[in-house]
This record gives structure tokens, C-alpha cells and sequence, in this order.
């Protein structure tokens, strides 16, 4: 029975002297065994070099020395059956095993040595060129983000560090880049509606961050440069919708606030006051009366809607219909509908008194 059986039944206090025994049984093996195998392979070389061993020879030492070394590491590091020796005692087939094994070890010490040297030196080597470069990785992060802050602080950049900090962007960490846009948007909320110069500071470093990867899963990127290109203190609607329209592609349909859509309707509205009648100024129509009822469904864009003058005015400019009808009062036509008219609930009175009428007459 090995000492792997043996240690459920048995008291921790019995069961540990056997498992030391085993170990030092088995060390003794490998030892003994390893430079036998080593001593093999020191006689065939002196065999082959001079014709017969050299018995005191160091070298020979040297051999038998390794291959207890090989013996312990093909036995360790790279064993064939790890209950190797817990077996020890159980099995005969078990230790023959181990002789042989040893054997090899002892005979391929050399060998072994040096290859699992070069292994775990290898080892050791990636470990820290990883260090040295989440080190160096760490550094660049840092450098990104103390640069994006001077930028929103309105220093002067030329444009080879403008340059220098578009690349620098796309070669530093995801939480880095979420961290410039998260301090980006929040100079944007701060600024867009009375401080232009500051405003157009987190347009430059949103153009930037549209530009790498991560843009694909932080659709708000491409919202925020959107509604900088459009409070801008030279708007320009077309581009701001068109991030925009990758900002709510990436999200999806569902919208969460409507701010997208009401920013989005608001520069379609400035393109359709620019275009001739035809198919695009129709377009544009119908996006933008999806874009408002969409928008108009949160409480506070309703408000934005039911106030904002070019919305206004540009519902005023549409033909009786239901596009022509902003959603608020889309709404209240809809509710109205559901309703009962006057003369629905007259008749409706009537009718029940009539019925009341005939129940009491049977």
C-alpha cells in the first residue's frame, strides 16, 4: 500500500514518517542510480577519445556528479509518472521504474543540465522583459495622460507635438485612453455652451482617440467629438453628424439618454435647411422626426424640444401630416385618439340605459 492510500486511514503523525522515508529511499536511488548513469557516460566518451577510462580522472568525478543531478531533474521537473514514488513501496514494477529512469537522468546529466538551465534562464528572461515593459508601458500611460491634460489646460503645442501626441495615443494602455477621455468629456460638458476655445481643446484629443482601437467599444468617443463639431465656434454639422451616426451605429437602437439623437436631428436639421427639395431633403426629414420622437421620450430632451428655437422653427416649416407633428404633440394626438369622444360616451350612456331598461321589464 503506497503512502497516498495509506494517509486516509492512518494517523497524520504515522502517515509523515513514512512519506520521509519514501522520499529519502527514492533520493538515495536517484543519487546512487544518477551516478551510475553518469559514470556510463563518462566511460564511453573517455572510450571514445583514448581508448580506456581514465579511473581518478576529475572528469569522471565531474560525470558521476551530473548525472545525480540528471537522475533528481528528469525524476522532478519533467516527471514521467508523478506517484512515482508514493509507489515505491507498493509496487516492484515501481521501482524498477525508477532505477531506470535514474539511469537515464544520470547518463543524460549533461544534457539535462543545460537544457533546463537554458529553460529557466529563458524563463527568467521573459519575466523581465515583461517588467521592463509594463514598466516602460507604465511610463508612456503617464507621459499620455499628463500631456492630454496640458492640452485641456490650453498650453501651446506645435504642430510636431500635436503629431507626436496623436501617436503616442495609439501606443498607450485602454485604461489610459479611457482616462484622457473621461477628463477630455468632462472639459466638454464644462465649456460647450460658453467657452468655445476650451471646447475645441477636447475636440482636438477626441480626434485623436476615434483613431485607435478602443473606439470600436466606447461609442460616447464618437458622440462627444460629434458634439464638439457641432457647439464649435465654427460648426460643422455634416461631420458632427457623422460621428454621430457611428456613435449610434456602435451603440445600437436602444437609446439611454436621447441625447444623441436630439444632437444628431439638431445638425440633420441645419443640412435640410441647406438643401433643395428632393430625395436627401426627404431623408433627412424622416431621420429627423425619428430622431425627435426617439429623444422625446426622456423627460428632459421633451423639454429641449418643446423650447430649442431652430427645432421649433423647423417644425413650423413642415406640412400638415403625421412627420409634420413634433413628438410631443405626436403624443398627445395619440392619447387624444384613445379617448372617448363626447358623443361616443352619449351614446355609450344610452345604450346602457337601455339595457338597464329591458333587464327590468323581463
Amino acid at each position: 500500500m503506497d503512502a497516498s492510500q495509506v494517509a486516509p486511514h492512518m494517523d497524520p503523525l504515522q502517515v509523515a514518517p513514512l512519506q520521509v522515508a519514501c522520499g529519502i529511499i527514492a533520493l538515495t536511488i536517484l543519487c546512487v542510480v544518477g551516478a551510475c548513469g553518469g559514470y556510463l557516460s563518462a566511460i564511453r566518451k573517455n572510450t571514445a577519445t583514448l581508448g580506456a577510462p581514465r579511473w581518478s580522472s576529475k572528469a569522471v568525478q565531474c560525470r558521476m556528479m551530473q548525472g545525480v543531478a540528471g537522475a533528481i531533474i528528469i525524476v522532478t521537473l519533467c516527471p514521467v509518472d508523478e506517484s512515482l514514488v508514493s509507489k515505491l513501496f507498493s509496487s516492484g514494477q515501481a521501482l524498477i521504474k525508477l532505477i531506470a529512469l535514474a539511469l537515464i537522468g544520470g547518463y543524460a546529466g549533461v544534457t539535462l543540465l543545460e537544457a533546463f538551465a537554458a529553460q529557466y534562464a529563458k524563463r527568467i528572461i521573459d519575466i523581465e522583459d515583461r517588467q521592463k515593459a509594463n514598466e516602460e508601458g507604465k511610463k508612456k500611460d503617464l507621459e499620455a495622460i499628463r500631456t492630454a491634460e496640458q492640452i485641456l489646460r490650453g498650453l501651446v503645442f506645435t504642430s510636431a507635438q500635436k503629431q507626436a501626441f496623436r501617436e503616442a495615443v495609439k501606443e498607450i494602455s485602454s485604461s489610459a485612453r479611457f482616462e484622457i477621455a473621461r477628463r477630455s468629456d468632462e472639459v466638454r460638458r464644462e465649456n460647450w455652451d460658453h467657452n468655445k476655445e476650451e471646447l475645441e481643446r477636447s475636440l482636438f484629443v477626441f480626434q485623436c482617440l476615434v483613431q485607435t482601437d478602443d473606439a470600436k467599444s466606447n461609442h460616447w468617443w464618437y458622440a462627444s467629438l460629434g458634439y464638439c463639431l457641432k457647439d464649435k465656434n465654427a460648426p460643422d454639422y455634416q461631420e458632427a453628424a457623422k460621428f454621430l451616426d457611428t456613435a449610434i451605429r456602435l451603440r445600437g437602437p436602444e437609446s439611454r439618454s436621447g441625447a444623441q439623437e436630439f444632437n444628431r436631428a439638431f445638425c440633420n436639421i441645419k443640412l435640410w435647411e441647406e438643401q433643395t427639395q428632393g430625395d436627401v431633403r426627404q431623408e433627412l426629414e424622416k431621420q429627423i422626426n425619428d430622431d425627435l420622437d426617439t429623444a422625446g421620450m426622456f423627460p428632459r430632451y421633451k423639454k429641449i424640444i418643446d423650447t430649442n428655437p431652430t427645432v421649433q422653427d423647423w417644425l413650423r416649416k413642415q406640412k400638415p401630416g403625421p412627420l409634420a407633428l413634433r413628438p410631443a404633440k405626436r403624443r398627445e394626438v395619440a392619447e387624444r385618439s384613445k379617448k372617448p369622444s363626447r358623443r361616443s360616451i352619449a351614446v355609450a350612456s344610452r345604450s346602457h340605459l337601455d339595457d338597464q331598461t329591458n333587464s327590468n321589464a323581463a
